[in-house]
């Protein structure tokens, strides 16, 4: 078998192997490649046995013929019987050297073909010797031939005419003598096949090979893929269907489970290893929407220039389409340039895939309408694999992430009477051949998707264009064309240039001696001597090379764009997969405090003493629920000395040694903080630090136990705000630059529930508008802590850290967050911004296709941000697209430099809106003349609107122009549709009037404020104004509503104070007086008025 393999490698080098060979053949080899070594391996078909075979005839004889680019063997007719299982027991084997690309490149993309066919047999004439004679049968008179017939009569019911039986018996003699006469003519012409004659069967002595065959019938075909052979695997058995070339009718159709098959296993003496190798299968589906000059009676090829083994590409051909107007589902993929058989015989166990979601739209309008669509097309259908090596898998990587496409050629020309088998020889024929029309279109695949990690599989729609050389290699880095290389068509066209320029230098020059043979006997005037200059002979200046062509995009008839549908699969993604396990444990170690980094909380001596005192409570409060429970258990009575029987019981239940310990670990940390050591140097000395600290810490004890006494052993409460009204009154306090009053509703809210990861996040986002960072990440560690699946909180995280430089912990922030979020729209935006912040264009293509896929879901249920409303600006009249949604998200976090980037793809569709968010982005960051630009500019294309105004008039008030920011807020107020949160609008309008000198129009609208939205900070603002007009009673009702709310604010103390102070309430003065000292007052001049006011009454007294 091999030496018959390598007789016909020379004769199939140019049909066979021409898939895969560069045919470029005029141009000269630059470099010598290193000639490998061949290496051949032995693939070894061994077919095992039929099953559930069923015979064409009477009597069938079965054989098999395996063919792969050449027959290769073929086993020996074996009789079919009723048994389920045939035993075949017959080997083929063919040779394939590892280190030819070619070779390997078909054993990849080629099946090998089993053919079926089946003969009409003899019966045997031993089985006779096996029947049981009847004897009742063998002694009855049957031996005339009236008898037989009354037999079959009495059995069939049929009546026979014996008369016309005899007639025929005459005629069927005569026959029978013309047919042993054309025998004898036969046997003399059959003389030279008498060794042919000889293998046959008895039972096939007296007939010729050509009647043999003629009477074989092909029972079905197989196709076995090598592809597992590439997988590593050294053999695999798989059962195959015999499937019928011709479709059967109903009455022939038999079940699957009885389905004929053939029991094949396929072997390798070595294992196919290749180390860093890819498989690469291209799969061409169909071209749509064809013009009518792409007609049948064309050829048509694709090709694509792919690196198999290093720097060089190798042409991919797929050619023999199917031209129709039908259109098929759930068909299987070919193999190259094949057509598919009856019953789907000669095709590849792989489907076309019917989902056209999966598909990346590269047109600028919908396809999907054109699938169904009854018009004609090119059918490929046909799938083509490539074996990548290492060198040849890191140039092709290397390749897409330098260009990002993969151009696919497409060659029409006219069509030759050929078989099929030389339809690829015959197209080139086409393409040398002197004036003939052809069609030279080109497609650019956008294949960037194939680097983000994971992606192994891409499915485009793409529209097909006449093909451009510029194009070609600026969009998908093809320097040549391969049907039509630059080099030979420029030779071409310099060679015709050439030969028209010699022409007309000739004739010039003819001219030129004519001219000068005429101006002989001729003299110019004013000249002595004739002009013997030769510029004129020089050459001619060369013209300017000619400018690219652009391609053009092929429309059909319709006007409907034509394209083509492509897939590419690799069997390993270039950038591999990370698995939702590993981007969890990144982000566990992420969250991890780095050792080398100090804490930035230090533990403070107010801290300390509360762990003691808290450790104290928590211990009595302990002690009395056992108690309780031990008095229960053993019947005593509370009046009895029973001390020493619990403690024994605590220390029996183990408490007492938790309570001991717990007491030191508190105890060690507040004497720790408290005390230092460092100055002793005697015992008398150290005996009175142990007498300090054990003062200290029996005085804390005590403290603690009374505390708890005058509660009746229930913690002291303390009434706060709700959480709700907190979170506003915060928001409030930063808007009008109480920074200090803001952090401490923040802080309040997180006392509160120390388990809640959103109030952490509030907190994160009030310090990053601080530009505090660091401390914002430290509590964004918190929330994600809390809630590993926190949005917002891995968002944030990763927004940080990407500022920070930090990309690849970024990375693992936000691929977290998909990955728990995986139809969230805002989440893929963010995404894609982050890779254009980091340079990633596949990395951003694929996030703005995931986006662009679930911009139609339904909108998701509001959740915690969606919820909140700024007090500053207004996202209710911002278009819902993905990127302005993505925009008030990230200006709600603080992110700027974020919303500046989503903003920039909105500019063109909505220019207004874009400064209005932009206006606010920049006051934010207090770049207030910027701000007033942007919203200026705002006015300017939108129009004059209450969410405008205000912000304008914020703008204003920060620029401290208080004229023109009360005339803009009064026009917001006065406005019919002035939006329900203009609660801020209401504090500026107040304060700008109270700096211009109103102070009864301030007033007015503080208590609208007081009235809509009341708080802490809008009741002592109302309290100001009515001590300022010294209302003395008014303003005290204001400050105590504002007391209740907050019963910590130093200012409202302050005030209190001021208020009995002139009212003569020396003792509630004294009061207010000792909780501003508590509170820790800073407002300095709020303080001195407050000192000369006691003074003046002390002085008085």
């Amino acid at each position: 078998m091999p030496s018959k393999k390598e007789s016909k490698k020379g004769k199939d080098k140019s049909k066979s192997q021409s898939q895969i060979e560069i045919t470029k053949t005029d141009e000269p080899e630059t470099k010598a490649e290193e000639v490998k070594p061949p290496d051949y391996r032995t693939i070894t078909i061994t077919l095992e046995y039929y099953q559930n075979v069923a015979g064409l005839f009477p009597v069938s004889d079965i054989s098999t013929k395996c063919t792969f680019r050449e027959d290769i063997g073929e086993s020996e007719a074996i009789p079919i019987t009723d048994e389920e299982k045939i035993p075949i027991n017959y080997s083929a084997s063919l040779l394939v050297d590892a280190n030819n690309m070619k070779e390997l490149d078909h054993l990849i993309s080629s099946p090998a073909v089993l053919t079926v066919t089946q003969v009409q047999g003899n019966f045997d004439p031993m089985l006779y010797e096996q029947l049981v004679v009847n004897q009742e049968v063998l002694q009855s008179p049957t031996r005339s031939y009236d008898s037989i017939v009354s037999i079959y009569e009495a059995i069939t019911g049929q009546t026979v005419d014996i008369s016309a039986a005899k007639r025929s018996k005459g005629s069927r003699k005569k026959a029978e003598v013309a047919k042993e006469k054309e025998d004898k003519g036969s046997d003399k012409k059959s003389k030279k096949s008498k060794s042919s004659v000889g293998r046959s069967s008895l039972s096939t002595r007296g007939k010729t090979e050509v009647s043999a065959s003629q009477a074989a019938e092909i029972y079905g075909i197989c196709m076995i893929d090598f592809i597992p052979l590439f997988y590593g695997k050294t053999s695999f058995t798989e059962a195959l269907l015999i499937k019928p070339t011709r479709k059967s009718l109903d009455h022939k159709m038999i079940p699957y489970k009885n389905h004929p098959k053939i029991i094949v296993t396929v072997s390798i003496d070595q294992e196919l290893h290749f180390k860093n190798s890819n498989i690469l299968s291209l799969t061409v589906e169909s071209i749509y929407n064809l013009p009518e000059l792409m007609s049948a009676n064309q050829s048509y090829i694709v090709c694509a220039m792919i690196p198999m083994d290093g720097p060089q590409k190798v042409p991919v051909h797929l050619s023999n389409p199917l031209y129709t107007t039908k259109t098929f589902s759930n068909t299987y993929k070919n193999w190259p340039n094949t057509q598919p058989m009856a019953n789907d015989s000669n095709t590849t166990r792989y489907k076309m895939n019917p989902d056209t979601t999966c598909i990346i739209n590269k047109l600028n309008t919908d396809f999907t309408p054109f699938l169904e669509e009854e018009t004609p097309k090119l059918q490929f259908n046909m799938i083509k694999r490539s074996l990548l090596l290492a060198d040849g898998m890191s140039e092709f990587s290397a390749h897409i992430k330098r260009h990002r496409r993969v151009v696919l050629e497409i060659f029409m020309s006219a069509k030759k009477k050929s078989s099929t088998a030389s339809s690829q020889t015959s197209i080139f024929d086409v393409m040398k051949a002197k004036h003939q029309p052809f069609l030279h279109l080109m497609v650019i695949l956008d294949v960037a998707a194939l680097l983000y990690p994971g992606v192994s599989r891409i499915r485009l729609a793409c529209p097909l264009k006449t093909f451009s050389y510029d194009e070609a290699l600026k969009l998908g880095g093809l320097a040549d064309s391969y049907f039509l290389p630059l080099g030979k068509k420029d030779t071409k066209e310099l060679s015709a240039k050439d030969a028209k320029v010699d022409k007309g230098g000739k004739k010039e020059k003819s001219t030129a001696s004519k001219t000068s043979k005429s101006s002989k006997g001729k003299k110019v005037k004013g000249s002595d001597a004739p002009d013997k200059s030769m510029k004129d002979l020089l050459p001619p200046k060369p013209e300017p090379p000619p400018e690219p062509e652009p391609s053009l995009e092929v429309f059909n008839e319709d006007k409907k764009p034509c394209f083509i549908i492509v897939e590419l699969e690799l069997a390993e993604p270039i950038v591999p997969k990370e698995d939702v396990e590993d981007l969890s444990n990144k982000l566990y170690d992420l969250l991890q405090p780095l050792p080398q980094e100090a804490s930035k909380v230090v533990l403070t001596q107010c801290t300390a003493k509360d762990i003691y005192k808290q450790t104290i409570s928590h211990i009595i409060r302990d002690l009395n629920k056992y108690y309780v429970a031990f008095v229960q258990q053993n019947g005593l009575s509370r009046q009895k000395p029973t001390d020493a029987m619990f403690v024994k019981h605590l220390q029996k239940i183990g408490v007492y040694q938790r309570y001991v310990s717990s007491i030191t670990k508190a105890a060690t940390s507040f004497v720790s903080d408290k005390f230092s050591s460092e100055e002793v140097v005697n015992s008398k000395g150290n005996l009175k630090l142990v007498s300090e600290v054990f003062v200290q810490l029996v005085s804390e004890m005590h403290g603690a136990v009374n505390k708890l006494l005058c509660s009746k052993m229930d913690p002291p409460q303390t009434e706060h705000l709700p959480v709700d009204e907190l979170y506003f009154c915060a928001r409030e306090a930063v808007q009008m630059g109480n920074v200090g009053v803001a952090d401490r509703y923040f802080m309040e809210r997180i006392c509160e529930d120390q388990k809640n990861a959103d109030f952490w996040l509030d907190y994160a986002i009030f310090q990053v508008e601080l530009g505090n960072t660091d401390i914002a990440y430290e509590c964004l560690q918190k929330t994600v802590g809390i809630d590993p699946n926190h949005r917002y909180g891995l968002l944030m995280m990763g927004a940080i850290l990407s500022e920070k430089g930090m990309k690849d912990k970024a990375e693992i922030c936000l691929l977290n967050m998909m990955v728990q979020e995986q139809k969230w729209l805002e989440g893929w935006v963010t995404l894609h911004i982050f890779y254009q912040m980091t340079e990633n264009p596949s990395g951003m293509d694929m996030s703005l296709e995931m986006a662009q896929k679930y911009q139609d879901e339904a909108a998701p249920e509001s959740d915690y941000i969606s919820k909140i409303q700024d007090l500053l600006w207004s996202e209710d009249f911002c278009p819902k697209t993905k990127f302005f949604t993505a925009a008030c998200i990230y200006l709600k976090l603080r992110l700027y430099n974020w919303v500046e980037y989503a903003l920039g793809y909105e500019t063109q569709h909505h220019y207004a809106i874009v400064n209005y968010l932009l206006a606010a982005n920049c006051y934010y960051k207090k770049l207030y003349p910027h701000a007033l630009e942007h919203i200026q500019e705002t006015e300017s294309y939108y129009g004059i609107d209450c969410n405008v105004g205000s912000l304008h008039g914020h703008c204003l008030m920060a620029l401290e122009r208080f004229v023109e920011a009360k005339d803009q807020y009064h026009h917001v107020l006065e406005a019919y549709n002035r939006p329900k949160n203009i609660h801020l609008v209401n504090l500026n309008c107040a304060l700008a009037e109270e700096k211009l000198g109103y102070d009864q129009e301030a007033r007015k609208f503080v208590l609208l404020s007081c009235k809509y939205n009341p708080s802490p900070s809008t009741w002592l603002k109302a309290g100001q104004l009515y001590f300022k007009q010294n209302d003395l009673l008014s303003a005290e009702e204001c400050f105590s509503e504002a007391n209740l709310r907050d019963n910590r604010n130093a200012d409202i103390w302050a005030y209190l104070c001021l208020v009995n102070l002139r009212l003569d309430r020396e003792n509630e003065a004294m009061l207010c007086y000792n909780q501003v000292l508590r509170c820790n007052l800073e407002d300095k001049k709020l303080l001195d008025l407050l000192d000369e006011e006691i003074k003046s009454v002390l002085q008085c007294d």
